[in-house]
């Protein structure tokens, strides 16, 4: 999730998302908020995301449900080691939300936060598992469009995950029109910045800054 807020553990509430009972609240994005939940039939925490209450209350077009709609179609499609997974969808009382694999683990973007600094072995790993999730999720027409270290998970395991497809470009959607800008700044292609179509050369060219921010400790773009 774009510049996910990390929060403590809460009391369970007493709310669900039909047989997911919520644990706690994990963090909130510019388009959703995602709860840590119990499938009670494989035993197992799951990620469970909503669409923003603020963001339904004015969406009068209809555009940010498509958008969620399209995240989760777009994840949806994907089964790979390096992208989060999508187990489920449903409604709940006129909310959507779509079920994810739990990552128990940390934000890249909160682990550079933090201090922590890594070495050129663990940067090389890391980057080759988000080019090989790249690689797969190109190949399912798919370009992300909002890569960056926020949106990369760290898993303890030791393995890198992609996630939030919140403004990924499906092929056949006409949802982004030539001229939108839409993305985070300090990561986005040139093209992306003047709101040109993009393809999956944008996304590797993210890549590239990603990789220059965990090798030197300093961001490429600071304007």
């Amino acid at each position: 999730m774009s510049d996910t807020q990390i929060y403590q553990p809460k009391a369970s509430q007493e709310r669900s998302f039909g047989k997911y009972k919520v644990t706690r609240e994990l963090g909130r994005g510019a388009m959703g908020v995602v709860y840590e939940c119990f499938d009670p039939d494989f035993e197992r925490a799951v990620a469970v995301k909503i669409l923003s209450p603020d963001l339904m209350k004015h969406d009068t077009s209809g555009e940010y449900r498509q958008r969620f709609r399209n995240e989760m179609k777009a994840a949806g499609r994907l089964t790979h080691p390096n992208v989060i997974s999508v187990f489920d969808a449903g409604e709940q009382e006129g909310v959507p939300y779509f079920v994810m694999e739990y990552v128990d683990g940390v934000e890249l973007k909160e682990a550079l936060d933090g201090g922590q600094r890594f070495l050129q072995a663990e940067v090389i790993k890391i980057m080759k598992e988000v080019l090989s999730g790249l690689k797969y999720i190109h190949a399912h027409n798919i370009i992300h469009r909002d890569l960056k270290p926020a949106n990369i998970f760290l898993t303890n395991d030791g393995a890198a995950k992609i996630t939030d497809f919140g403004i990924a470009k499906l092929e056949s959607s006409e949802l982004t029109r030539v001229g939108t800008i839409i993305g985070s700044p300090r990561y986005m292609s040139p093209e992306q910045c003047q709101g040109l179509p993009v393809d999956a050369r944008s996304d590797l060219f993210t890549a590239g800054i990603i990789f220059y921010q965990l090798l030197t400790n300093e961001h490429c773009f600071d304007s």
